[in-house]
C-alpha cells in the first residue's frame, strides 16, 4: 500500500517510515525543502519536498497514496496562536490536498496527543469515552485538529493520542537520562499521580496498524504502554537503565514548575524560539494524572506494545551510548 507520511524526517516520522517498509508498504516521505534528512539516509523510501504554502505541490505529493499519516505539527510555539496555525492549519491543508489530488487518499491518520483529551479525572486510566478537556493551547490546537479531521466526510479519519514518546533519535528524553546518569532525578506534582510513556517503535507500529485496520475509521485511540507508573516507579526503571551510581531526588511542586516556566518565558522574550519548559507546557505537566487505557487500540487496531518501559528505555540508552550521546 502506498502511504504518504508528513513530517517523515522527524524523530517519530522516520520510525514510522521504517516500520511501513518492514510491513511491505510503500511510504512516501513528505518533507520541507530545508528538512534535515539524516534519519532517512539509507532508507529505501521516496522523498518528496513540499515547499510551505504550496497546495499544488502537496496535492502532487499525496497523489496515488491510499493513506496519509499526518505527523507534521508543532509541540512548541511562539506566539501561542502558532499552535493553531500549524496543528490545525496543516491538517486542513492536508485534507484539502487529499480532496483535490488526482487520485485521492481514502484515509488520514492524525498524530494527536493526550493533551487533547486532558488528564484522567481520577486514578482510573483515561479512556476515549470520557469528555475531552484539552490542556493548554497546544492541547486545544490538537483537539481542534481532531475535530477538523473527523468532521470531514471526504476521507476516513483516524486519530491516535499518544503520551510522551521516547526512543532512539529523540533529544528531549536524552536530557533527562543525562541527569539520571549523574544521579539526579526530578519529580513533579503529586507523588501519587500516574503517568504513561510509549517507546518510539511501538508508537510507529500503532500508526502502521491504524493505516490498515478497517475498524479504525472514524475512531480515536489512546496508544500508550500497557502499564501506568508513578514518578517513583518510573525513576527506578530509569536508574537501572542508565546504571545510576546514586539517586538524589528533587521534588518540584506545581508552583515551582510554573515559576520556572515563567522565568523561561521571560528569559527568551527576545528570541523567536520558545523555551523548552514554557508556560503552556507547565500547564500540561501540572494538570494531573496522565494514566491511559489502551484497550480500544488493542481491540480495534490489533496493536499492543511489544516493549515494556524497562525494555524500551534499555534499548534507548544503548542507542545513545553507541553514538556517544550518553556516558
Amino acid at each position: 500500500m502506498k502511504i504518504a507520511v508528513t513530517g517523515a524526517n522527524g524523530f517519530l516520522g522516520s520510525h514510522v517510515v521504517e516500520r511501513l517498509l518492514a510491513h511491505g508498504d510503500e511510504p512516501v516521505a513528505l518533507v520541507r525543502p530545508t528538512a534535515d534528512l539524516k534519519w532517512l539516509q539509507g532508507v529505501e523510501a521516496e522523498v518528496v519536498c513540499i515547499p510551505p504554502d504550496d497546495p499544488a505541490a502537496l496535492r502532487r505529493g499525496l497523489d496515488g497514496a491510499e493513506v496519509v499519516v499526518h505527523l507534521a505539527g508543532a509541540t512548541r510555539a511562539r506566539p501561542l496562536t502558532r499552535f493553531f496555525d500549524i496543528n490545525v492549519g496543516l491538517t486542513r491543508a492536508v485534507l484539502d490536498a487529499c480532496a483535490h489530488a488526482a487520485r485521492s487518499p481514502r484515509r488520514v491518520v492524525l498524530s494527536s496527543s493526550l493533551a487533547a483529551a486532558g488528564p484522567a479525572s481520577s486514578r482510573l486510566p483515561l479512556t476515549e469515552s470520557e469528555p475531552p478537556l484539552p490542556v493548554g493551547t497546544y492541547g486545544q490546537s490538537k483537539y481542534e485538529a481532531e475535530q477538523v479531521l473527523l468532521s470531514d466526510s471526504r476521507v476516513e479519519g483516524v486519530v491516535l493520542r499518544p503520551p510522551g514518546i521516547y526512543g532512539p533519535r529523540d533529544v528531549d528524553v536524552l536530557e533527562m537520562l543525562q541527569l539520571a546518569r549523574r544521579g539526579l532525578f526530578i519529580r513533579t506534582g503529586d507523588r501519587r499521580l500516574l503517568y504513561n510513556w510509549l517507546f518510539a517503535l511501538d508508537a510507529a507500529e500503532a500508526f502502521v496498524s491504524a493505516c490498515h485496520a478497517p475498524a479504525a475509521s472514524g475512531e480515536i485511540f489512546n496508544v500508550g504502554d500497557d502499564t501506568n507508573y508513578t514518578s517513583a516507579q518510573f525513576d527506578r526503571i530509569v536508574a537501572r537503565a542508565v546504571d545510576a551510581p546514586r539517586r538524589s531526588t528533587l521534588h518540584l511542586p506545581g508552583f515551582a514548575i510554573k515559576a520556572a516556566a515563567l522565568a523561561g518565558e521571560l528569559l527568551t522574550l527576545a528570541s523567536s524560539r520558545p523555551p523548552v519548559l514554557g508556560w503552556d507546557k507547565a500547564k500540561i505537566v501540572t494538570a494531573g494524572s496522565w494514566a491511559l487505557d489502551n484497550a480500544k487500540a488493542r481491540e480495534l487496531l490489533g496493536w499492543r506494545p511489544a516493549f515494556t518501559t524497562a525494555e524500551g528505555l534499555a534499548a534507548t540508552v544503548t542507542w545513545y551510548r553507541q553514538r556517544g550521546w550518553l556516558a
